[in-house]
């Protein structure tokens, strides 16, 4: 039975020995899978950083465009404010002379009618002179023939 016990002791101890470098392998082999990993990983995470990056600057450079239409457009609406405030402001000079004119040619329509009415009963009044000079007239010229009958 000794040899049985040295026979198992000696099997014991390569198994120990064999466990050791067993495990030493492991740990190199685990060792190189984790770097490998960690280079793979810190690569991805270059390669998402460079594309956020490149995004971040993607995204500023549209802001910055957007910035400047938003402000050209600002403008744009500023200057069309200002023509159709300056448009509007003619257009009520523009009224108001009109309405200044109108009233003018309403003054004058009223004097001209005025002036018409005077001259209608001017006329009248002429016209009835007329008249009665010239029956007044006919008056002389019918006694002149009378007389100038009764003479013959």
């Amino acid at each position: 039975m000794e040899i049985f016990a040295w026979i198992l002791g000696i099997a014991s101890a390569v198994l120990g020995f064999l466990s050791i470098i067993l495990a030493i392998v492991l740990t190199k082999m685990t060792d190189k899978t984790i770097k490998a990993e960690d280079a793979r990983a810190k690569e991805l995470i270059e390669r998402i950083d460079k594309r956020a990056e490149q995004s971040a600057k993607e995204t500023k450079e549209m802001l910055e465009r957007m910035d400047q239409r938003s402000e050209e457009t600002q403008k744009m609406l500023e200057r069309m404010e200002n023509g159709t405030k300056e448009m509007l402001e003619r257009m009520d000079r523009r009224s108001e002379e009109t309405q200044k004119m109108l009233e003018r040619m309403d003054r004058r329509s009223e004097e001209a009618q005025r002036i018409m009415a005077r001259m209608s009963r001017e006329t009248k009044t002429l016209l009835a002179h007329i008249s009665d000079l010239i029956a007044a007239e006919g008056e002389k010229t019918r006694e002149l023939i009378r007389t100038s009958g009764v003479r013959s």
